[in-house]
């Protein structure tokens, strides 16, 4: 295609923490649809899933990239922020969870 006179939009989803192994289409824009984790909600080892979700889509040569949360994908959506912000938001809740004593 010409660059030039066209844009290419690719479009992926329900990829539940496997879009390392995905061979993505190259264009100029890439929509994640959703679905990018494999379960909802806070749990051990999200900030590490949304960590590699992150470092994935940061190797991706696409000149912009959107991400749209899908029903597995509430931790981003209920953050209101980007995802870089995300990870670090579940950075912070696992860190007080491990300093939580024990009853």
């Amino acid at each position: 295609y010409d660059k030039k006179k066209h844009v290419r939009v690719v479009f992926i989803s329900d990829t539940h923490q496997k879009m390392r192994h995905i061979r993505v289409p190259m264009g100029d824009v890439l929509c994640v649809c959703g679905d990018v984790l494999l379960r909802n909600g806070f749990w051990y080892g999200a900030r590490g899933a949304l960590s590699e979700v992150e470092r994935v889509l940061k190797s991706l040569p696409h000149t912009h990239k959107i991400v749209i949360a899908g029903n597995h994908d509430k931790l981003i959506e209920d953050s209101g922020e980007d995802l870089t912000q995300v990870v670090g938001a579940v950075d912070e809740i696992n860190k007080k969870k491990k300093n939580r004593p024990e009853n």
